[in-house]
């Protein structure tokens, strides 16, 4: 790689590495504010944005109001996240999806949408089939009763509004949507038959972290399976997942523990 080449590619790095200043609060820019910033040319910051929205690093939002991290960066984080401090769970929601026979998976929030980190899928022809790194949406999912479970009421009615709507079926209402997301809270878990009518079924937990982040969720984990093969008694299910999280929260505490 020549000098220039390395040159330029720090420069966009530095862009990059500007919506995660641990000393800002600042999670938006618009290019005038991070040319300013860092100092750079708006042309070129704009050109290396526009680069980075390819690839799902950054997102536009809409209007111009400027750009945040997109789902690749967050997957790439939830990656690294999970690797670190949370692969002891992996194996158990393995041999998890290998006894209950169904596919069990762990995703974090992005924005508006749901990323899927990890998929565990069982040994069989008809299952349900999540696909990591696709986003999904939010709204009318167990995972995402369960993503939003300590979000504000207007952090929900603004995901609703900008949900877009199932193939063959409709979205639950607002006033349901909101009372969905309560009930999850309440009791620790999402439950959702025929999920954005695709004839699935899902249970999510929460991960909820800790330390400095205390009341945010981290990430969830879930259990989706064909309607007719999810168990009416969802309670061992229930008691397993609330089992594993419990066990990334003590991961999660270690970390805060040893920053």
């Amino acid at each position: 790689m020549t000098a220039n080449a390395s040159s330029s590619l720090d420069r966009a790095l530095s862009l990059l590495m500007a919506f995660a200043d641990p000393d800002s609060e600042q999670r938006v820019f618009t290019v005038s504010a991070l040319a300013e910033r860092m100092q750079m040319d708006k042309a070129q910051v704009s050109r290396t944005l526009a680069t980075f929205a390819q690839y799902g690093l950054v997102e536009r939002l809409e209007n111009r109001r400027g750009y945040q991290l997109g789902w690749a960066s967050i997957h790439l984080a939830g990656k690294a996240m999970i690797a670190q401090t949370m692969s002891a769970i992996y194996p158990e929601l393995a041999v998890l999806s290998a006894e209950v026979e169904e596919t069990v998976w762990i995703a974090v929030r992005s924005g508006s949408r749901g990323i899927a980190l990890e998929t565990f899928e069982p040994d069989r022809s008809l299952q349900v089939r999540i696909v990591p790194g696709k986003p999904f949406p939010l709204v009318g999912s167990a995972m995402g009763e369960a993503l939003l479970s300590q979000s504000c009421d207007d952090d929900v009615r603004a995901l609703h509004k900008g949900s877009p709507r199932p193939r063959g079926g409709s979205l639950p209402t607002v006033r349901e949507t909101l009372d969905r997301v309560a009930l999850a809270r309440e009791q620790g878990y999402g439950l959702v038959v025929d999920e954005r009518a695709e004839q699935v079924t899902s249970l999510a937990v929460p991960i909820v972290d800790v330390g400095n982040y205390s009341g945010r969720v981290f990430a969830a984990i879930a259990i989706s399976a064909p309607d007719a093969r999810f168990p009416t008694d969802s309670t061992a299910l229930r008691e397993r997942l609330l089992e594993i999280a419990s066990n990334a929260n003590a991961f999660l505490e270690g970390r805060s523990a040893g920053a």
